[in-house]
Parts: structure tokens; C-alpha cells; sequence
């Protein structure tokens, strides 16, 4: 609970005394952020600054003004479609090109770059970012709300992306969600780079952040945080008796040590993104 509440002072700082907090604005679609090169699936088909609005029929945004995770989400969705496409057969897409009114249709079939990889278009994506808006306001009751609301939208996000970590580590997909995952080595590094900065505001944006995820993390229903602890309180009220002390123990050391198997190959993936670098 005091992570969120120093995320929402700070929130609520930028918002009524400082300079305000940025928000970015998207529009449905997804951006082709850069052309593809001569040997790919969209090679002379799509280029750079297409909006793609459909795949094979279906939206590639749920909302017409999505919020950043859902506009990289739709990005994920999209890439997951193409990657699990029948094998030479095309996809149909929807697209805009830059500096034209109509939509076009547009088949490409995707292939692989080698055998063992996965099918792909060959094309780098980017949601459709419009402006951004910076929230600034001297009314306290309008700060705090909006203050409220910024923190209530980064606190769901940062949950359905955990929650998704989380699926795909149970259901043997964890490659590509392990790699957002930072550890301690790269939270060192990012939070370095941020105070390079010597912006108070980027400062204490990271700061807001970090005390959001760990507000996230520990309230997971897992025995070595307060989540799972609330758990252990919980079924205790229910069944009115205590929980068996060396079942409580035998769980609670399971997830401790899932919690280190975690840390160990989030370090690893940090270690390797530097070295890669």
C-alpha cells in the first residue's frame, strides 16, 4: 500500500505544483516504423509509415484511443498471428499508406528467415503514437483525481503484464516475456541512466515506476510476499483454524525459491543484454 501511495504523491506533485505529467496519445493501427529490407515477406508491399488497421479480418487495436499497453499489446497479438499463419499462406491486411485517405488491401505471405525461426513479414512495428499531452492542473480535487487515475492506469497495466509473464511462463512460452524482464543488474543500469539525466522530473517518474511494480509484485498471492501471507490470513477466517505450520513452511520455502530461480534468470538476462550491447 505505501508503494502506492508514494507513487501517488509523486503523481499528484507533478501534476498540481510541477510540470505536469506526459501522456502520450495513440491512435488505433500499428505503424510500420521502418521499411522492409529487399529479401523480406513485405518487401514492395508495405513501407515505411504504413498504419495496418486489420489482419485477416480482424482489428489489430480494441480500442479507437488505446493506452500504452494496449497499444503494445495489440503489436504483440499482431506479430502472433503472423508467427502461427498456415505455412504459404497469406495474410490479409488492411493498410493506409502515408499521405493517402483510401485503405488498401494487402497480402503477404510470411516465411521464415531459417529453418528453425519463426515466420515473419519483415517489418519493424511501432504503435500508431499521435502527440502527447502533458496533465497540469493548480485545482487540487482535479489533480488528485487525475493523479488517481494515472496511477490506477500504470498499476493495471503493470499487472496485466505480469499476469502475462506469468501465463506464458506456465504454458512453456516464457521466451519473449522474459526478455522485458529487468533484474537487479538492469535496474541498476536503467536507474543509472536516469539520474545521468539530472531531470528531477525523469528522476522521480523512474522512482513513481519502480515503487508501482514492487507495489504489484508484492501483492502476489505468493507465501514470501504479503499477498500470499494475506492468503494465509484469509484461509485461517475461513476454516476458522490455523494452517498446518509445516505446510505453510514447505510452501512458502517452494516459493522463495521460485522467487530466486526468477532473480538468477533475470540477472542472467541482464548480464547478456550488456554483453550483447
Amino acid at each position: 500500500v505505501f508503494n502506492l501511495l508514494l507513487s501517488f504523491s509523486i503523481y499528484f506533485g507533478q501534476i498540481s505544483v510541477g510540470p505536469g505529467l506526459p501522456q502520450p496519445v495513440f491512435d488505433r493501427g500499428i505503424v510500420i516504423n521502418a521499411a522492409p529490407t529487399s529479401n523480406a515477406a513485405a518487401s514492395g508491399l508495405l513501407r515505411k509509415g504504413d498504419i495496418v488497421y486489420e489482419i485477416n479480418g480482424s482489428p489489430v487495436s480494441v480500442s479507437s484511443s488505446p493506452s500504452p499497453y494496449e497499444a503494445q499489446k495489440s503489436i504483440n497479438e499482431f506479430i502472433a498471428k503472423i508467427r502461427t499463419a498456415p505455412e504459404g499462406q497469406p495474410i490479409k491486411l488492411v493498410v493506409r499508406h502515408p499521405n493517402e485517405k483510401e485503405l488498401v488491401n494487402v497480402d503477404v505471405v510470411p516465411k521464415k528467415l531459417d529453418a528453425a525461426g519463426p515466420q515473419t513479414i519483415g517489418v519493424l512495428l511501432a504503435p500508431n503514437y499521435i502527440k502527447s499531452e502533458v496533465l497540469r492542473t493548480d485545482n487540487v480535487g482535479e489533480a488528485a483525481s487525475l493523479a488517481y487515475k494515472y496511477a490506477y492506469s500504470l498499476t493495471s497495466q503493470t499487472a496485466a503484464g505480469l499476469g502475462s509473464l506469468f501465463g506464458d511462463l506456465f504454458s512453456g512460452k516464457a521466451g519473449s516475456s522474459s526478455n522485458q524482464v529487468s533484474g537487479p543488474i538492469g535496474l541498476i543500469r536503467t536507474g543509472s541512466e536516469v539520474v545521468a539525466t539530472q531531470d528531477l522530473t525523469t528522476v522521480l517518474l523512474f522512482a513513481a515506476a519502480i515503487s508501482i511494480n514492487l507495489g504489484v509484485v508484492n501483492a502476489l498471492p505468493l507465501p514470501a510476499l504479503d499477498g500470499g501471507q494475506l492468503l494465509f490470513v484469509i484461509a485461517e477466517a475461513l476454516t476458522g483454524r490455523k494452517v498446518n505450520q509445516r505446510l505453510q513452511e514447505g510452501i512458502t520455502g517452494a516459493a522463495v525459491l521460485l522467487l530466486l530461480l526468477l532473480s538468477v534468470g533475470a540477472a542472467v538476462g541482464d548480464v547478456s543484454s550488456i554483453l550483447g550491447r
